[in-house]
C-alpha cells in the first residue's frame, strides 16, 4: 500500500472511532485531523469535507458487510426450500 492509501485508512479509521463516540454531527475535520496527528489543513488534502469521509466510509462498510448479507440471503433461499 502507498503512503496516501496509508493515510486515508488512517483518517477512515479515526473518523469511525469518532463518530461512533460522539455522532456525525459533533464530529469536525480538525478532531480527526487531531486524532491522526496531522494539521486540520493537511486533512483536507485526502478529504475536501466531512460528508466525503463519511461516503468513503459507507463504501467501505458496504465493501465489507455486502459478501455477508449475500451469504444470508442465500441460506434463507436454502432455509425456506428446505422447510417447504
Amino acid at each position: 500500500m502507498n503512503e496516501k492509501i496509508d493515510t486515508r485508512e488512517q483518517i477512515l479509521q479515526a473518523a469511525m472511532d469518532r463518530i461512533k463516540h460522539y455522532g456525525y454531527a459533533k464530529t469536525t475535520m480538525a478532531e480527526i485531523a487531531r486524532d491522526c496527528d496531522m494539521s486540520a489543513g493537511n486533512i483536507y488534502r485526502f478529504f475536501a469535507s466531512k460528508i466525503d469521509i463519511a461516503e468513503a466510509m459507507a463504501r467501505k462498510l458496504n465493501t465489507l458487510h455486502w459478501p455477508v448479507v449475500k451469504a444470508l440471503r442465500q441460506i434463507k433461499c436454502v432455509v425456506s426450500i428446505i422447510l417447504r
